[in-house]
């Protein structure tokens, strides 16, 4: 298979490998690794406390320094080395952001305008309308935002990922210019553990994350109906945080 003639950029708020800070980082890593075993050119850029590049799963992390404004961490150092890249590569370049109601996807928009480069975004389910139910500071603001910020941001994608054909709908409902594409997440392969706190005959099924019903719970419990129809010795494990029911 011939390798592509590009260099692919992932830009993500966080990364440290093993120490993921939410699914979306954990997810871009995981989809650098397989990218890069593919044979790709791919860099994932992000923001910490000081400026680092390591590389882990064949994948190079480049981290650069983020100063902290209410709450919320860019890099000017990030959005400069990006511009010069785009300017330096033209549209051998694509950048694929990954920082719904972040900073750094304005600043990644601003800093590829005027260039040729490829600019891809994946909002990760962040732009659900069951998070901007009902009436509270919270839910206004994340509307404004979508409205002022997001919505600009995203029409200016050469595309934008969704997860799903659902979420492809409601970014739909944002009446998006860009073109909408569905790219779901990839499975993981791990082998099981060695050792066990208990003797497992049966089938096991596991969630970890944070429960609530937007990540899909119910379906995990349909699933788990379905299955003790044949097989009777299946067992569901959930553990996670933030419990709303």
């Amino acid at each position: 298979m011939p390798t592509p003639d590009f260099t692919l950029i992932h830009v993500v708020y966080t990364l440290v490998p093993d120490a993921f800070a939410g699914g979306v980082s954990k997810m871009v890593y995981e989809l650098a690794c397989a990218q890069q075993a593919q044979g790709l050119d791919v860099t994932v850029w992000t923001v910490g406390p000081c400026a680092r590049t390591i590389v882990s799963g064949g994948v190079t992390i480049r981290s650069f320094v983020g100063t902290k404004h209410l709450g919320v961490v860019a890099s000017a150092d990030l959005n400069a080395a990006l511009a010069a890249r785009a300017r330096a590569h033209g549209p051998r370049l694509v950048v694929h952001a990954h920082n719904t109601f972040h900073p750094l996807n304005r600043h990644v928009r601003h800093a590829l305008r005027g260039t040729r480069a490829g600019l891809f975004f994946s909002t990760h389910g962040a732009l659900d309308p069951i998070l901007m139910r009902g009436i509270s500071t919270k839910t206004l603001k994340k509307r404004a935002y979508i409205a002022l910020v997001e919505r600009p941001v995203l029409n200016a994608a050469t595309g934008v990922f969704a997860l799903t054909t659902n979420e492809r709908d409601q970014l739909g409902a944002l009446a998006l210019r860009a073109p909408v594409h569905i790219v779901p997440n990839g499975i993981a392969r791990t082998n099981p553990p060695e050792r066990a706190d208990r003797p497992c005959d049966g089938m096991s099924l596991g969630f970890i994350g944070r429960i609530n019903p937007k990540k899909g719970l119910h379906h995990l419990l349909e699933a788990l109906y379905i299955l003790r129809q044949t097989h009777t010795n299946v067992t569901l494990t959930i553990a996670g945080d933030r419990a709303q029911f």
